[in-house]
């Protein structure tokens, strides 16, 4: 077996530069929700006499009815097996700040790997791979997620992995094997189960099926898959997960009650034609590597910064009209983001929709289409187009700095 030597290099700068001050900070609000959830503790919290909780009463309340409970009440069932697997994690590592955080590290690491194999599925092109490998390892988004104790950085790995999985069936009919439709299933299922947001990228690729692959083997083989991932969706269902959404059903309530008396509310604000337009704006100059907002930049001011995908589409254009469908299924996945927290925020009529974390499970989607156009650019175009990938290459370096270096403040 040959040794990727270029991509071990790539996944080992990926690791340290996530691993970079990961635990300086204390952990914020919604990671403590998932450390203790993770522990079993609801809104209600096990009162002692003496008022101080030790590491056995911690470890007595770490059962699963009391951790499927805890997600329900503090995240309304949304990432129950995130929590989990936290959990377990956390038997052996403790709940220190780096040992919760690790747990997120490690699936972000673990992407690096599937974003190269995406790449390489959909062209053929290993250096591909590589581009595309290299631009997710210092994606502002993909790092920030990689340091913090939620859900994030897990459900990208599985739904990278359930696509990985996608492609392979509708690609490769005559020698597929019954492992990729098993893992299919399971992936889309943990996906799903890790946050229930990463179902519009499962929603694109039902879409790309219809478009492109239309025959009965890879629909079969497809169905079966999602069945699985029904079912392990069902059981939770049944178990909490309906109790869960009736709480997000009451909280989403409560959203739009605020977003009427606090409208210009940076979180839940009101749904306007501006906050909306905003919100685009926001979730597209994240997905391609333009982080300067996290940096103190404002949306209006990050926006030029949109002349890189732009240039970048031009200068492979002739490409593209060779590869329509390419573009087609890695826009679907990448465009899902934001088209569902417009619908989403017309329907709710705040805007809480919009935040970039949302957006995180279609990063990969992103890294995948620009290191494909990377890879062609430095193949075909002549020299000022490598000179152009230098800047974008140095404007994604510069933004996983900026958002490196803010978070430590």
């Amino acid at each position: 077996m040959k040794i990727k030597y270029f991509l071990l290099a790539i996944v080992v700068a990926g690791a340290l530069v996530r691993l970079y001050g990961i635990g300086d900070r204390p952990l914020w609000t919604d990671e403590e929700q998932s450390v203790l959830e993770a522990n079993g503790m609801g809104n209600q919290l096990p009162v002692t006499a003496q008022q101080i909780f030790t590491n056995s009463d911690f470890r007595s309340e770490r059962k699963i009815s009391n951790i499927a409970s805890a997600v329900v009440e503090r995240d309304s069932g949304n990432g129950i097996l995130y929590v989990l697997g936290l959990s377990g994690w956390t038997a052996v590592t403790g709940s220190s700040t780096l040992g919760v955080r690790l747990f997120s590290w490690l699936f972000s690491v673990m992407t690096i790997f599937v974003v190269y194999s995406l790449a390489k599925e959909l062209t053929g092109s290993e250096q591909a791979g590589n581009w595309s490998a290299l631009l997710f390892s210092f994606q502002h988004l993909s790092i920030l997620y990689a340091q913090e104790a939620r859900g994030y950085a897990m459900a990208t790995f599985f739904i990278a992995l359930s696509t990985l999985c996608f492609f392979r069936i509708c690609k490769r009919q005559s020698n597929l094997q019954w492992t990729t439709m098993l893992l299919y299933g399971l992936s889309s299922g943990i996906a799903l189960l890790s946050h229930y947001f990463t179902f519009y990228i499962l929603l694109g690729q039902i879409i790309i099926a219809i478009l492109f692959y239309r025959n009965s083997f890879t629909w079969r083989n497809l169905m079966m898959g999602g069945a699985m991932a029904g079912l392990m969706l069902l059981i939770w269902m049944l178990c909490g997960g309906m109790a869960g959404l009736e709480m997000m059903q009451w909280r989403n309530a409560k959203y739009q009650e605020q977003s009427v008396l606090d409208p210009g509310n940076i979180f839940y604000g009101a749904a306007t034609a501006k906050t909306i337009l905003a919100g685009v704006f926001q979730m597209v100059t994240h997905l391609f590597s333009i982080g300067f907002q996290n940096a103190g930049l404002r949306i209006r001011e990050t926006i030029p910064f949109l002349i890189f995908p732009i240039v970048l589409l031009y200068l492979n254009r002739d490409y593209l009209k060779k590869e329509r469908s390419l573009l087609t299924m890695l826009g679907i996945f990448i465009f899902s983001a934001p088209i569902l927290a417009v619908v989403l925020a017309l329907i709710s009529g705040h805007t809480i929709s919009f935040q970039t974390l949302y957006a995180s499970f279609s990063v990969p989607f992103c890294c995948v289409l620009t290191g494909i156009l990377f890879d062609n650019t430095y193949k075909e175009v002549s020299y000022p187009g490598k000179i152009f990938l230098m800047c974008y290459g140095t404007m994604v370096l510069l933004s996983a700095i900026l958002n490196l270096t803010a978070t430590r403040h």
